[in-house]
């Protein structure tokens, strides 16, 4: 049930968010892989009893313990994610690429939001650095996260000299291989993105032969939250299995 429900906030914080399409059908695709089973398995146990006995109670407790699997492996999951992450720092950098946090309707989410008022918060004490914002166009958009992104900050005071826009990325890994594309040679950089996501864009800088440091912007507690560690999970899946650029 577990499974059921986590997939299900997944698949529905897609449709609300404007998700791609190739993630919910994925999310579609575990639900089938996860729900048909036990549908079929509760719908014809009473035959199934008759003709393999033995069956039905080993299929019963491999699903009980591939359902307490995976409830603890999330568990865990959701504690590495946020576990020893910066909130702040008191080091200069020449350039701080923000990540984009996701837009519907011309609207930044709540998460793209929190970024950028850290990232003010960080230019409040970094008067010299150049901010690259990170973000392509949406399915069914009009306008880039970069471009929003922009707006957003220079009605908070960073003045439009310090805004480099990156709007060709469409996920993670696009975001790090244009935005490294912008700095320029001997010069220090640092990223912004929300807690949850931070560690998985260490790990893709690093692939891509960068150290990059990272500060996070808090996330809070709201539905967007929960739906955006489910995501997260399934994120992990896809760097492990090499799937970065889909």
């Amino acid at each position: 049930m577990f499974i059921v429900i986590n997939y299900s906030v997944y698949l529905l914080s897609l449709i609300i968010n404007g998700g791609k399409t190739w993630n919910a059908l994925v999310a579609v695709g575990i639900l089938l892989v996860t729900v048909v089973p036990l549908l079929l398995l509760f719908s014809f146990e009473e035959k199934a009893k008759k003709k393999f006995p033995r069956l039905i109670p080993f299929l019963k407790h491999l699903y009980v313990c591939g359902m307490g699997v995976y409830v603890i492996s999330f568990g865990i999951f959701c504690v590495f994610l946020t576990h020893g992450v910066e909130y702040s720092t008191e080091n200069s950098y020449d350039y701080t690429i923000v990540f984009g946090g996701g837009i519907k309707e011309g609207f930044l989410s709540s998460h793209a939001q929190s970024r950028l008022d850290a990232a003010v918060s960080y230019y409040n004490d970094n008067k010299d650095t150049v901010f690259i914002l990170s973000g392509g166009v949406p399915e069914n958009e009009r306008y880039s996260e970069a471009e929003l992104m922009s707006v957003y900050l220079i009605k908070k005071g960073v003045p439009e000299n310090n805004i480099l826009l990156e709007s060709k990325a469409k996920n993670t890994w696009e975001n790090l291989v244009y935005s490294f594309e912008m700095i320029e040679d001997g010069k220090t950089v640092h990223g912004i993105s929300s807690n949850y996501h931070v560690k998985r864009i260490e790990l893709m800088a690093k692939d891509q032969g960068v150290e990059l440091d990272m500060t996070a912007s808090r996330s809070g507690l709201r539905f967007s939250t929960v739906s955006s560690y489910v995501r997260e999970y399934m994120a992990y899946f896809k760097y492990f299995l090499g799937l970065n650029n889909i």
